[in-house]
């Protein structure tokens, strides 16, 4: 799937820092959501770092975010760091992490105990194979590929 942009916009993407579930290593989709560890505040503070050195200050850039608490929490430090409003930022729900229906919140042994010819065929199928109640990375690649066609319009 190639990705086009218009002439002379500029994207720059950027995941959340990491999450408790992240180093509990537990599916976290939209339902779960739980606060930067110190490690993701960090992470967050080395995105800011690199914006800032790329950008400079960046007034009048355009910042949108997921609207799920973890990449919002990001987003105000990025902002913060290159001294603009942490609020002054939009949020679009087709930026939302992959949606991981039931498995959200279980571990890989816990996801697969509901099912392991599925759990065995979503590991080799990323792509293709949805997660029981949730999406596949094809559905996600779709919606975040319409937001960048409407990006800067």
């Amino acid at each position: 799937m190639g990705l086009s942009l218009k002439p002379g916009l500029t994207l720059y993407f950027a995941r959340h820092g990491q999450t408790e579930a992240n180093a509990e290593k537990r599916f976290q989709g939209w339902t779960r959501d739980t606060a930067l560890t110190p490690l993701g505040l960090t992470q967050a503070a080395d995105v800011a770092a690199i914006l800032k050195r790329e950008l400079g200050d960046a007034p009048g850039i355009a910042m949108v975010a997921s609207p799920l608490p973890r990449a919002r929490t990001t987003m105000e430090i990025v902002r913060a760091a290159l001294n603009l409003s942490p609020e002054g930022y939009t949020t679009d729900d087709r930026l939302k992490e992959i949606d991981l229906g039931r498995w959200d919140g279980l571990t890989d042994a816990q996801a697969r105990e509901q099912g392991p010819a599925l759990f065995d065929a979503r590991i080799a199928d990323k792509w293709h194979v949805r997660v029981p109640g949730g999406e596949n990375y094809a559905e996600v690649a779709a919606r975040v590929s319409d937001w960048i066609a409407r990006a800067g319009a």
